[in-house]
């Protein structure tokens, strides 16, 4: 049930009813009570609403961290009590402890609330369409769904409407954001646009000038992000050297599509660590196998949904004999021969059969 403001006043799950209030203006949230007006959980603010502290249900009061983008990644008193770890459009990657009602975008969990809409970070998308008319410049304004530009790394949409800069970075002006203002228009300026493009399209971009994760953070993650940030695609890479580790990250960028980036594996030596991977989820002890992976090996399930590539990869892995023996005998890179073997039958898949089509068996 929103306001005049669109700001959500209260919702019924069943029979219970919950109201919320909110702290000045804004949309952020202060406290949430019953229908009889006990309150169940309370949300202290600075000045600019940016998020300190939090009480909810019968637990303990406790302190909020948030990081530049406005999500709540940790609550602490003494000690660390919670933890929750997102990728750039707000699904949830990991956590530790009880989860709390607030998190991407230190906002309402679930769906979003964001005022004028609500937010799916399952998606990555709106779930309506926006009825505000933005400058069609840059060009992804014009996809009506679009959260934040599909720049969530730097902006967030706290209106539903236009992109500003995200979390702490609204106090660094408006240039952050990626555009300049003019009669309530903003327009894209060159430093954002060119930003979002290397971001996107340039390989290794991640890698280079991203913050990176830490072997204890990629541990506590449990694996599952690899250093430039991204989630784990290979079901192997940890596995891998740490130079096939690097060189894939250094050619790896968000705008390929799967067979690409198995093709990049491949050709960079991606699939010399997959016999060790198999010994280890045979073994079952080891923390670097996907949990999909280690179900197969178990006789769990047939498939893995997470690494579709699995299979194509063990496919191949029954002719790296006769795929080294023609590269030698034709003076090409085994890797090279074996990743355009991959990329071309991930077209031809379907239609002419298996791997070992190519080699005449």
């Amino acid at each position: 049930m929103p306001d005049a403001d669109q700001s959500l006043v209260g919702r019924i799950r069943g029979t219970a009813k919950q109201t919320f209030a909110y702290s000045g203006l804004g949309n952020d949230l202060a406290a949430i009570a019953d229908s009889g007006g006990a309150v169940q959980a309370t949300y202290a603010r600075d000045a600019t609403g940016n998020l300190l502290g939090l009480k909810e249900g019968t637990a303990p009061a406790v302190s909020a961290l948030s990081d530049l983008h406005g999500d709540l990644v940790a609550t602490y008193t003494t000690s660390m009590q919670t933890s929750t770890a997102y990728d750039p459009f707000g699904t949830v990657t990991a956590r530790s402890g009880a989860p709390s009602l607030l998190g991407y975008q230190g906002a309402y969990t679930g769906n979003v609330n964001m005022l004028a809409r609500w937010y799916q970070p399952g998606t990555g998308t709106f779930t309506s369409r926006d009825t505000a008319t933005l400058d069609p410049s840059p060009s992804v304004q014009a996809n009506r769904y679009t959260y934040a530009n599909a720049s969530p790394l730097t902006g967030i949409n706290p209106t539903g409407h236009s992109t500003v800069p995200g979390g702490s970075l609204q106090e660094a002006g408006p240039g952050y954001a990626g555009c300049i203002a003019s009669d309530g228009v903003c327009h894209e300026t060159f430093v954002h646009e060119r930003y979002r493009s290397d971001l996107v399209n340039s390989p290794g971009y991640d890698y280079l000038y991203g913050p990176g994760f830490s072997k204890e953070e990629r541990e506590r993650l449990g694996w599952k992000v690899m250093p430039n940030g991204r989630l784990v695609d290979q079901p192997n890479f940890w596995f891998a050297d740490a130079d096939v580790q690097e060189a894939y990250m250094l050619g790896w960028f968000p705008a390929m599509e799967q067979r690409d980036r198995d093709a990049l594996w491949v050709a960079v030596g991606g699939m010399d660590s997959m016999v060790p991977m198999v010994a280890a989820a045979e073994v079952g002890d080891d923390p670097r196998v996907p949990s999909c992976v280690q179900a197969m090996a178990s006789n769990r399930q047939a498939s893995c949904g997470d690494f579709p590539n699995l299979d194509i990869y063990m496919e191949f892995l029954q002719f790296a004999k006769d795929i080294a023996a023609s590269a030698k005998s034709n003076g090409v890179d085994k890797n090279a021969l074996m990743a355009v073997l991959l990329y071309e039958n991930s077209f031809a898949e379907g239609r002419i059969g298996k791997p070992a089509w190519w080699f005449g068996l």
